[in-house]
């Protein structure tokens, strides 16, 4: 019965927030294929460079909200907002602003500043507010409307300005839209909640994990490389997001429901597997679809990124069938061990790829991808294989 109301309350907050989630990123899955189309790879690989530079900063603006916040909203009775990670998170975005702007006019990469959008999304966005409250409609709408601004944009723009222009104005429309539906009205919490950066650490290393390769490739191989292989990441970094919204949606609902009994963990782990089970059989059956679609969806250009794409889709499959298990860390308080599993992960792959992408470029990129998310997959199933046994439960 337990079992079946927890099914029941991740159904109610994640279907509305996974669908148009989902729907939003579907359409800035499609702005960032006609950008590919419409530029060369190497002005392409630069546009992700700068994007993938903003995506960092913004996430460190952030400070773990998008992921840490909606757990603290959830363990108050009465929904509270923790006041100090706001205060945190706006500090920090006004900051990293300001040093973006003066890199990239120091670098002479004016046609860059467009992207600031993207950092001030991440920073700034109040959806993980609406989410802990377990209101997955407000928490997806505002990706619906980055989506659809980053397409139409897209669709209009001619040149790298134009694309830089499409994709930050798209995420600030997402932004204003979060804002509107999330305002700061009481009740604000008046405890003394740590703003520690734990969770930053892991979000920051769990995004390098995931793009740092890119950026590799662009120091160590040119940004023609770069480009290829961000472009053909796209699908598979589609269905990263897809299981990361899902399991954004879980956090609150597994913290919930780990305050009402610790004896809850262990039904609330097997459905946790299963669902990342079944997301990693998903993500393997559409790897044939991603090594045909390459050259007539992204042009004959990217054609070299087809068996990197296999890899990459492995390695997907990986991380996909972890990542619901890590709402159990969450609700359980394990923060320090969360980040340094994601650190050691980032660490490992920062080693790997700095060793097999001077020699084998893209495959090697994908391949030391594969490896670290199969490794992660274990140590996650390892870490959470004895949750049910804990006797305590982070509540406060």
């Amino acid at each position: 019965m337990a079992q079946s109301k927890f099914a029941q309350r991740i159904l109610r907050t994640s279907a509305p927030l996974v669908g148009l989630r989902a729907a939003g990123q579907g359409a800035e899955f499609v702005a960032w294929v006609v950008l590919a189309r419409r530029l060369a790879p190497h002005a392409f690989g630069e546009l992700s460079v700068g994007f993938l530079a903003c995506r960092y900063a913004g996430l460190v603006a952030d400070w773990g909200a998008s992921i840490r916040g909606s757990r603290d909203v959830a363990r108050t009775t009465i929904g509270e907002i923790p006041i100090g990670l706001v205060r945190r998170r706006r500090a920090a975005s006004i900051a990293l602003t300001a040093v973006f702007v003066l890199v990239t006019l120091g670098t002479r990469r004016a046609y860059l500043l467009p992207l600031i959008g993207v950092l001030l999304n991440r920073g700034l966005n109040r959806d993980w507010m609406a989410l802990g409250r377990e209101r997955g409609f407000r928490a997806g709408l505002p990706s619906l409307a980055l989506g659809i601004g980053a397409l139409v944009g897209s669709l209009l723009s001619q040149s790298q300005l134009g694309a830089a222009v499409a994709i930050g104005v798209g995420y600030a429309g997402g932004l204003v839209v979060s804002l509107a539906l999330n305002r700061m009205d009481k009740p604000w919490s008046t405890t003394a909640e740590p703003v520690d950066g734990w969770i930053l650490l892991n979000t920051v290393a769990d995004q390098f994990l995931i793009t740092g390769d890119t950026l590799l490739l662009a120091v160590l191989r040119g940004s023609r490389d770069a480009g290829i292989y961000a472009a053909v990441y796209r699908l598979p970094n589609a269905w990263m997001n897809l299981a990361g919204i899902l399991a954004a949606g879980m956090i609150p609902v597994v913290t919930a429901s780990a305050r009402e009994g610790a004896d809850q963990l262990a039904a609330i782990r097997r459905t946790l597997i299963r669902i990342g089970a079944g997301l990693g059989i998903l993500v393997l059956l559409s790897a044939p679809l991603l090594y045909w679609a390459i050259p007539p969806v992204l042009g004959v250009e990217y054609e070299d990124g087809r068996v990197p794409g296999l890899l990459i889709m492995i390695a997907t499959a990986a991380f996909v069938a972890y990542l619901p298990l890590t709402a159990l860390h969450l609700a359980a308080g394990r923060d320090r061990a969360f980040a340094l599993t994601s650190l050691g992960g980032a660490t490992i792959s920062l080693s790997l790829d700095l060793l097999l992408i001077p020699m084998f470029g893209m495959n090697g990129a994908a391949a030391c991808a594969a490896t670290v998310f199969i490794a992660l997959l274990a140590v996650h199933l390892r870490l959470t294989r004895n949750s049910d046994k804990e006797h305590s439960v982070r509540n406060d």
